[in-house]
């Protein structure tokens, strides 16, 4: 937690650390915390067969919490309202799951759902690159005050060259001057992609995926705002 909110910033710098010296300076800065959602096993029993609510009674009645081990809170046929405080307050998201819902070791299922609070924003898409694993990654850039493009952001995710085509893709020369470490880059006109993603305070936008390409829209209309600089 920082400052009251989960940070999955710190929660991924955290799982990569590996010298002792470092995890314990981590652990007096950011001390972790254990949050049970779910109860696998009561009384040397699998309770996993049993519907959610009835799990979440099992849970109250085997877990005494304290300062480092707290059970997972919920609400009842207010989802919207949720949703709409975990968006005001800068949280990732919520979790939907049907009451009678049981629990599948290694499995997705259908009665729980992750609803996201995610974000739209325009970008210039300026390039792309041929990845080795088959993917391609867009490069994305916007205008600064002096009207030159600089380079913003990347992405992989929802990405189809087809559908630049299909938007009147043309190829172009690097728009960018003495613009290193892009050899590999093709560069196309500049066209308007809407981008969507989970806003991080440290990272910016973090999970993004390509959405669509706009043409009712102009490429210096995509400016770089205060917050992004």
């Amino acid at each position: 937690m920082v400052n009251g909110k989960p940070d999955f910033y710190e929660v991924q710098r955290r799982t990569v650390l590996t010298d002792p010296f470092k995890i314990q300076l981590a652990y007096r800065k950011f001390p972790a915390n254990f949050v049970a959602y779910d109860i696998l096993y009561y009384n040397d029993k699998q309770v996993t067969d049993l519907p959610l609510m009835e799990r979440k009674r099992l849970l109250d009645e085997a877990v005494n919490e304290s300062d480092i081990l707290s059970k997972s809170r919920y609400v009842e046929a207010n989802g919207i309202a949720m949703y709409k405080f975990a968006e005001a307050n800068g949280l990732e998201g919520i979790v939907g799951k049907k009451k009678t819902s049981l629990y599948w070791f290694g499995k997705r299922s259908k009665d729980w759902k992750k609803i996201k609070v995610l974000k739209e924003e325009d970008f210039v898409c300026i390039g792309y690159i041929l990845n080795k694993n088959s993917m391609t990654t867009l490069i994305l850039a916007k205008y600064n005050d002096n009207n030159e493009l600089v380079i913003t952001n990347h992405v992989s995710l929802g990405v189809s060259i087809l559908k630049l085509k299909q938007h009147g893709m043309n190829f172009s020369s690097c728009p960018i001057e003495n613009l290193n470490g892009y050899a590999d880059a093709t560069w196309i006109e500049p066209m308007v992609c809407t981008i969507e993603y989970m806003p991080s305070e440290k990272e910016g936008i973090r999970q993004p995926t390509f959405k669509e390409v706009r043409e009712d829209k102009l490429p210096r209309e995509c400016r770089i705002k205060e917050d992004d600089a």
